[in-house]
């Protein structure tokens, strides 16, 4: 590294703060969550939470709390705090930097998935293409509103075989 490039010593980095009401509802929720478990919170590791998770929307950490609350028995470690955070995050945020936000939510999700691979999982067997077919049509008939409009498309119908019109 060199001379210029290193950090000045005179400069501070600068840290995020939560305003104070956000704050409060942070540590309310990590009493409320210690309280449930009936295990004490030291203040320090209260705010070491606080502080660990600033970066992270107040209703995550509320949902964090609330879930480990009622369902742990000891006291998380911030690996679990984190896991729970990003798990919310990840289901109330929106899709950021891909080419295909048009087709977000019109498609196959999670659960749709889930299923398929766990009635693949039932078979030893390898599969073959037309048995992937009809696991499809099995999902696709029992999906609400059948399938996602893609697949009612003569490509979308042939893209387990990698056949596209062009």
């Amino acid at each position: 590294m060199q001379a210029k490039e290193r950090r000045s010593p005179n400069v501070t980095q600068t840290t995020l703060l939560r305003p104070p009401e956000e704050s409060e509802r942070v540590l309310q929720a990590l009493v409320q969550m210690a309280t449930r478990i009936g295990k004490p919170f030291s203040e320090q590791r209260m705010q070491q939470f606080h502080d660990d998770l600033i970066s992270y929307p107040v209703q995550a950490i509320e949902y964090f709390c609330d879930c480990w609350g009622r369902s742990a028995k000891v006291l998380p470690a911030l690996s679990d705090a984190l896991a729970l955070v990003q798990t919310w995050y990840a289901d109330h945020s929106e899709p950021t930097n891909c080419d295909c936000s048009h087709l977000h939510g019109r498609g196959y999700g999670t659960n749709d998935l889930m299923w398929l691979m766990n009635q693949r999982g039932k078979s030893a067997e390898s599969f073959s293409i037309s048995q992937w077919e009809e696991l499809m049509a099995r999902l696709d008939a029992k999906r609400e509103g059948g399938a996602p409009n893609w697949r009612t498309t003569p490509e979308g119908q042939m893209f387990l075989r990698g056949e596209v019109r062009q």
